[in-house]
């Protein structure tokens, strides 16, 4: 409720207070839900579509977390990443359109090189997102398979 109401204000009102908060709000609500689907995915038990369907969710969160932090970077400090042709700048929407599609880039270390991080700290954020989603994807698949192992689907028949 409180996001909703920050964003019906921030677009009477317009002010970068309100859309810094709005992003902090979106960033920490995302992280809220990362935490909650992250234990579940790594929990004991058997491997359930519910986890695996979990498992690819917690790796969007990801990126739209990342999304909002950059965003929230590229509202406060100028010029901290590099804009393909045609963006504005100023134009927040398109802004956290591309940050949006930068984040997944990064995370899935595609990488087209159209928008590029411009200062040290962005460069470290892309760096450490680049990072956390291979590792996220190695590490889940390792949990994945040894649930598999250890706890086999109790419908299955192992010899035939």
């Amino acid at each position: 409720m409180a996001g909703l109401t920050l964003t019906c204000m921030e677009h009477i009102h317009q002010a970068w207070s309100l859309t810094i908060l709005n992003a902090l709000l979106g960033m920490i609500f995302l992280l809220f839900l990362f935490a909650i689907l992250i234990i579940q995915v790594f929990k004991p038990g058997g491997v359930t579509a519910h986890r695996i369907r979990g498992a690819i969710v917690v790796y969007l969160l990801m990126g739209g977390m990342w999304s909002f932090f950059y965003y929230v970077v590229a509202l406060t400090i100028p010029h901290a990443f590099n804009w393909p042709e045609g963006v504005a700048g100023g134009d927040q929407q398109q802004v956290q359109q591309m940050l949006t599609y930068f984040s997944f880039t990064t995370l899935t270390t595609t990488g087209f090189g159209d928008v590029t991080p411009a200062i040290p700290l962005t460069r470290t954020l892309a760096m450490f997102e680049a990072l956390a989603g291979q590792l996220y994807l190695v590490i889940t698949l390792a949990r994945l398979v040894s649930l598999a192992i250890v706890c086999p689907n109790p419908g299955s028949n192992p010899e035939g």
